[in-house]
């Protein structure tokens, strides 16, 4: 389903995550098996449903299925075996108490405070067994919704910046605060595409840079890396977060769907990131309070 036909539609708590596409060859990385210093992806965090935490001794299992099982995709479908949960978005830090994702993720408030944010669902080492296996620690709550922008039709802009129930002792990705991205930029997007742990797409580029609000880019990213950061890999800055793009899966003969691929952002929608300009301000005026 195409984004504009997504947008219609709303559930009682949350806008709907809006879908992406595999460009060119799959991107996408477990953390361990990349260069990217742990500290940006442990800043990182999956935006679900407090539901979907099921207590256990010792903290919280995630409710999951396989990839291949929530999505029905085909049985050599890269990442079809890893779990997924019925996640709504991703984030990340950019202070101790505060998170940007996308706006389309929330409604309202209400919708805010029934999210569990959580961090470190991922395959950080590789003797990581199973990442559905959640502390305490690393769960928090929405405390607040500072402000929320959802402006697909007129120029764009999309973002939401909420406060935690508590201060991490992560370190907050650094975010671009004025000027511009570079047409020849090498990128990288850290998120929970599908609600797997999360993964690193890079290998990605800018496609075209000429709107006020947000440029596109060709991401490997999915349904749930909404409000995924966009990273420049030689600066460290945040340039921005994936919103909105072009349709996850085409279904196949046999009846299973596998993703669609596009040689090139050309020959598909793109992935529109809203510039982190757009919000730095705001981040300014709250972090000036600490």
């Amino acid at each position: 389903m195409h984004w504009l036909m997504l947008a219609l539609l709303v559930s009682p708590l949350i806008a709907p995550s809006l879908p992406q596409v595999i460009y060119g060859d799959d991107g996408r990385r477990e953390p361990y098996l990349s260069d990217v210093p742990l500290a940006i992806v442990k800043a990182t965090a999956l935006l679900s449903d407090r539901r979907d935490l099921q207590m256990v001794d010792g903290g919280y299992q995630l409710r999951t299925l396989t990839m291949g099982q929530r999505y029905n995709t085909c049985n050599d479908e890269t990442f079809a075996s890893q779990p997924s949960v019925e996640g709504k978005c991703s984030g990340f830090l950019v202070a101790p108490d505060l998170l940007v994702s996308a706006g389309h993720c929330f409604l309202d408030s209400g919708a805010c405070r029934q999210m569990a944010i959580i961090f470190d669902y991922a395959f950080l080492h590789s003797n990581d067994n199973d990442p559905t296996h959640i502390s305490p620690t690393n769960v928090y709550r929405c405390d607040q919704l500072v402000e929320r922008v959802y402006r697909p039709y007129s120029d764009g802009a999309d973002y939401a910046v909420i406060r935690l129930d508590r201060a991490t002792d992560r370190q907050p990705l650094a975010i671009r605060r004025a000027g511009k991205i570079k047409d020849d930029a090498s990128l990288m997007v850290i998120g929970h595409p599908l609600g797997m742990p999360a993964k690193i797409s890079l290998g990605t580029q800018v496609v075209t840079n000429d709107k006020d609000q947000y440029f596109v880019s060709n991401s490997d990213t999915y349904d749930v890396s909404s409000g995924s950061p966009v990273i420049d890999r030689v600066s460290g800055l945040v340039e921005g977060i994936i919103v909105r793009g072009e349709e996850d899966f085409i279904v196949t003969d046999s009846g299973c769907q596998r993703s669609l691929v596009c040689p090139s952002a050309d020959n598909c929608y793109g992935e529109h990131v809203v510039r982190s300009t757009v919000f730095a301000h705001l981040i300014t005026q709250l972090t000036n309070t600490y």
